[in-house]
């Protein structure tokens, strides 16, 4: 599915190769609207709209400068960071995907 451009698949932020091929991925839909027609009920929560379409964005960005590495974060804590861009061994770019800074969900600290 991926290769047909159906899905974007992130995998999490590591030095350790191991760690990045172990850990769960996270899945982005590149099509929501083809999602939703064929039943599948693409999350009505806005935040994850928009975190979708921010990762639809950033896998175009990486199309035209392929150097460009993406990734998540998520700690033991369940902190996480939405995206890391990097570049050869350089993190150049944090993230976080937000709909609603005054929810309370948002602003609490872990």
């Amino acid at each position: 599915m991926e290769d047909a451009y159906l899905f974007i698949i992130t995998s999490k932020f590591s030095y350790k190769k191991k760690e990045i091929e172990r850990s769960p991925k996270w899945v982005y839909i590149v099509d929501t609207g083809l999602a939703n027609v064929l039943g599948f009920k693409f999350t009505k929560k806005y935040g994850k709209i928009i975190e979708n379409a921010v990762a639809i964005e950033l896998y175009r960005r990486r199309a035209i400068n392929p150097r460009i590495k993406i990734y998540y974060w998520k700690d033991y804590y369940q902190r996480e960071v939405d995206f890391i861009l990097k570049e050869g061994i350089e993190v150049k770019e944090l993230i976080q995907v937000c709909y609603d800074t005054e929810i309370y969900e948002t602003k609490k600290e872990k």
